[in-house]
């Protein structure tokens, strides 16, 4: 399928996993450069290892959205 997302940047909150891993993975497919997002390191790295071993372009980024400090620091590590 292509969706026309080449190029294209995406921030997947809570995709460590479940339904947001399965965006982040589908998205990356779809040529975008996802950050992938969650509350725990280990599984965002392994999030983004995954992407990345199958040739797409993915970054890490934690932090807990409901600590407006936290949610300001995941907006800038995303920039």
């Amino acid at each position: 399928m292509d969706l026309e997302l080449t190029g294209k940047r995406a921030l997947v909150t809570g995709s460590t996993s479940g339904i947001g891993e399965q965006i982040a993975k589908t998205l990356s497919q779809e040529g975008v450069s996802v950050i992938v997002h969650g509350r725990r390191a280990a599984e965002a790295e392994r999030v983004v290892r995954e992407i990345t071993s199958l040739g797409g372009n993915a970054v890490a980024v934690t932090g807990d959205l409901a600590n407006d400090a936290e949610t300001a620091g995941v907006v800038e590590a995303s920039l």
